[in-house]
């Protein structure tokens, strides 16, 4: 089985490739026909996941956002471990948010999910659910909560709750 991206500071075509190729080995229905569309995936909720990595592109958004429910997983391993991406605990379940050099086309995704890999800062693999106060081309501010990887695949296959981490986390020990 391909090994998750965990890590990247810079989004190569390889990293881009293996990062799809490990979502798609842990789902047991990749590449799934939906009225006239295709989805990575769908939940056992019905609802069809996109797996997307930058650069998205507007008539690509809206055509698969057109006739289905979807909902995305957007790979942000390399905005979090180049530092344009970055998280910090509000308390509770709550993460602020910063990113530097946003996506133009981030804010016409349905309900998207960042996986920010292997997060230093929390010390496991996580999903960022984010929702922004203020967007611009330089910069984008807001606030969201954090789901680890194992609680995603388990919410595709039996549609356990996405359950939000609470802080304190565990940060990566250094040596």
């Amino acid at each position: 089985m391909t090994e998750l991206l965990t890590q990247a500071s810079v989004l190569t075509e390889e990293l881009k490739r293996q990062w799809a190729k490990a979502l798609r080995e842990r789902v047991d229905n990749a590449e799934v026909a939906r009225r006239g569309r295709r989805a990575d995936t769908v939940g056992f909720d019905g609802i069809g996941w996109e797996w997307e990595t930058p650069p998205l592109g507007k008539d690509s958004i809206r055509g698969k956002q057109a006739d289905n429910p979807v909902r995305w997983l957007l790979c942000g391993v390399a905005e979090h471990g180049s530092a344009k991406l970055r998280i910090a605990g509000c308390g509770g379940a709550l993460v602020s948010v910063d990113w530097r050099w946003p996506w133009v086309n981030f804010p016409l995704l349905t309900r998207p999910l960042f996986d920010l890999g292997l997060s230093p800062a929390v010390g496991a693999h996580v999903l960022l659910d984010v929702a922004f106060d203020a967007f611009t081309p330089a910069g984008a501010e807001g606030r969201g909560v954090l789901f680890t990887i194992d609680n995603y695949f388990a919410h595709l296959r039996h549609g356990t709750p996405l359950t939000p981490l609470r802080t304190p986390w565990r940060p990566l020990q250094t040596a």
